[in-house]
């Protein structure tokens, strides 16, 4: 394997990595909009944001010359994972 090669599967090794982190930080968060859903009665789901993050993604994938059709199935699994964790957190309120 070339050392070329070498560097640029390191480089994307890396940026994985930091892409990990920026989830682990996103759902950080998510984990907090969730408590803040719970504490002021409103659903998990909320279409209107949904659709704004869409539309926000439109725009970044004409800037950013992405396809469009990946980051939405990116987003779109990052949105049922996070709908799981805020699901789970209802349910687990329930529970107490």
């Amino acid at each position: 394997m070339s050392k070329d090669l070498n560097k640029l599967r390191s480089k994307i090794d890396t940026t994985d990595q930091k892409i990990i982190k920026l989830l682990e930080k996103r759902f950080s968060l998510t984990k907090k909009v969730a408590i803040s859903k719970l504490r002021s009665r409103e659903p998990v789901l909320q279409p209107e944001r949904w659709q704004q993050v869409l539309s926000r993604l439109q725009l970044e994938s004409n800037k950013r010359n992405l396809s469009f059709d990946m980051l939405k199935d990116i987003w779109d699994s990052i949105h049922e994972h996070s709908k799981v964790q805020q699901n789970n957190i209802h349910h687990d309120s329930k529970k107490e």
